[in-house]
C-alpha cells in the first residue's frame, strides 16, 4: 500500500511527492529479499502485495544506451582534430566538485560524435585513471518522453534512471539534445528539479549536448543550472579538418554502399556543403551529402530497369492512341509522361540528362521526339555499371534534392 501511495499519479502527483526523501523504486529495491517473491504473473510480491518488477537492468535497457558497449562493437568512428576538446572533457569529469559538462555548438559540428569518442577512449584505456572504470550511458530522450500517461511520469522515469545508474561503478549520464527535455512547459520545471537535485548530490556525472541557441535559452538563462555545468564550445570544423575527417571514414561509407569515392570528390562535397547546405555545419553537412548521394546511386541502380520499362510502356500507349486524340490532348499526354520521368527518376540520373529544354517545344511531334531521345539516354545510362560517385553526382543531389541553384 505504501509503494502504491508514493507512486506518482496513484495517490499523489509528482509535485506533491518531490519533497519525499524516497521514491517508489527505491523503496522496492530496499525491501528485504526475504519478503520478496514472485507471483505467477512474473510480478514481484512484497509481503503479499503484488507490484511491478522494476530492476535496474529493465530501467536502464529501456531508457538508456550503453555507449561503451556500442564502442566495443565498432559502431563509432574515430574523430579527427578534437584532441583538445576530449582532454578538456576528461579534465572536467575528473574534478571532485562540479564534474559536469555541457557541450554546446551549432548543428552538425560533432557534439554527439565527441562523446562517442569519449566512449572509445574509455574502451581503449586511453583515458585518465579516474575515468577508466567509468560507465557511460546515453539517455534515450525520445523513449523517455513518449507515452507518459500521468503528470510527473517523465520526471519519475528520469529519477528511476538516476537511482538505478548509481548501482554502477563511476556512472556518467549523457543527455543529447538536452533542450528536448525542456520544450514542454508542463514538464520542464519538474525535469529541471530532478536534474538539479542530482547535480547537487554529485553521485552521477552528467554530460549534456545542446545547440548554441538553445544553450543561451535554456542553460545560460538559468543561473542555478548554468553554474553546475562547465561549458565547452565546439566550433565548426574548417575545410582541411573536414577533409581529413571524410578521408578517415570514407572506407566505412564505401563498404556500406559498395561504391568508391575519390579524394577530389571529398573536397567537392565540402565545397558544395559550405555553399548550399547552410542549415547544417561541417563536417556533418558534407558527410550527409556523401551518404545521401551514395544511397541515391544504389537505389537508382536497382530501380532504374523497372522504371525505364514502365516509362517506355507508357510512351508506346500514348503513340497507339494518338489517332483518337486532338493535338491539345496529345500534348497533354506527352507533357504528363515527361513530368513522370522527372518525378520518378533519381536526381543522380536526372543530373546526367538535359531535361530543361522540353517546354521550349510547342508541337506534339517535337515533344514526342524529345522524350524518345531522353528515354534512349536513360537506357544508355542503365547499361553503364556504376562503381563510384563523383562531383557531378554530388552536384545533382544538391541541385535537385536540395532545390539549390548551381
Amino acid at each position: 500500500l505504501f509503494v502504491s501511495a508514493i507512486t506518482p499519479g496513484v495517490g499523489f502527483d509528482f509535485d506533491q511527492l518531490k519533497s519525499l526523501p524516497i521514491s517508489s523504486t527505491e523503496l522496492i529495491n530496499r525491501l528485504s529479499p526475504k519478503t520478496r517473491g514472485t507471483s505467477n504473473s512474473g510480478l514481484a510480491v512484497e509481503s503479499g502485495v503484488i507490484v511491478a518488477d522494476t530492476n535496474s537492468s529493465k530501467i536502464l535497457k529501456k531508457y538508456t544506451k550503453d555507449l561503451l558497449a556500442e564502442a566495443k562493437k565498432g559502431h563509432y568512428n574515430q574523430i579527427v582534430n578534437r584532441d583538445k576538446e576530449l582532454k578538456m572533457i576528461s579534465e572536467i569529469l575528473s574534478r571532485k566538485s562540479k564534474p559536469n559538462v555541457i557541450v554546446q555548438g551549432d548543428p552538425g559540428v560533432g557534439k554527439t560524435v565527441l562523446i562517442q569518442n569519449l566512449a572509445l577512449e574509455i574502451v581503449k584505456g586511453k583515458i585518465v585513471d579516474t575515468l577508466k572504470e567509468a560507465n557511460l550511458l546515453e539517455v534515450e530522450t525520445s523513449t523517455l518522453l513518449s507515452g507518459a500517461s500521468y503528470k510527473g511520469e517523465i520526471e519519475d522515469r528520469l529519477q528511476q534512471i538516476f537511482t538505478e545508474v548509481k548501482t554502477l561503478c563511476k556512472p556518467v549520464i549523457f543527455i543529447d539534445d538536452f533542450h528536448s527535455l525542456l520544450h514542454d512547459a508542463s514538464t520542464s520545471q519538474g525535469i529541471l528539479n530532478v536534474i538539479k537535485s542530482e547535480l547537487n548530490k554529485g553521485e552521477v556525472i552528467i554530460i549534456g549536448a545542446i545547440s548554441t541557441d538553445n544553450y543561451r535559452k535554456h542553460i545560460g538563462a538559468d543561473v542555478a543550472l548554468n553554474r553546475r555545468f562547465e561549458a565547452i564550445l565546439l566550433e565548426e570544423a574548417d575545410s582541411e579538418t573536414t577533409f581529413r575527417v571524410l578521408r578517415s571514414i570514407a572506407k566505412v561509407y564505401t563498404e556500406h554502399h559498395g561504391l568508391n569515392i575519390e579524394e577530389e570528390t571529398l573536397r567537392e562535397a565540402i565545397r558544395l556543403s559550405k555553399r548550399y547546405l547552410k542549415e547544417k555545419n561541417l563536417p556533418d553537412s558534407a558527410l550527409d551529402l556523401i551518404d545521401r548521394t551514395m544511397a541515391a546511386a544504389n537505389v537508382s541502380k536497382q530501380s532504374l530497369p523497372g522504371d525505364l520499362n514502365s516509362l517506355k510502356a507508357e510512351l508506346t500507349h500514348i503513340k497507339k492512341k494518338t489517332k483518337k486524340l486532338s493535338e491539345a490532348e496529345k500534348i497533354q499526354d506527352i507533357d504528363w509522361l515527361y513530368m513522370g520521368i522527372k518525378n520518378r527518376l533519381s536526381p543522380i540520373i536526372l543530373g546526367k540528362l538535359d531535361t530543361e529544354d522540353f517546354f521550349r517545344f510547342t508541337g506534339y511531334i517535337e515533344k514526342l521526339n524529345y522524350v524518345k531521345g531522353l528515354l534512349k539516354s536513360i537506357e544508355d545510362l542503365e547499361k553503364t555499371k556504376r562503381t563510384y560517385i563523383n562531383g557531378a553526382d554530388l552536384a545533382a543531389m544538391v541541385s535537385k534534392a536540395f532545390a539549390a541553384t548551381m
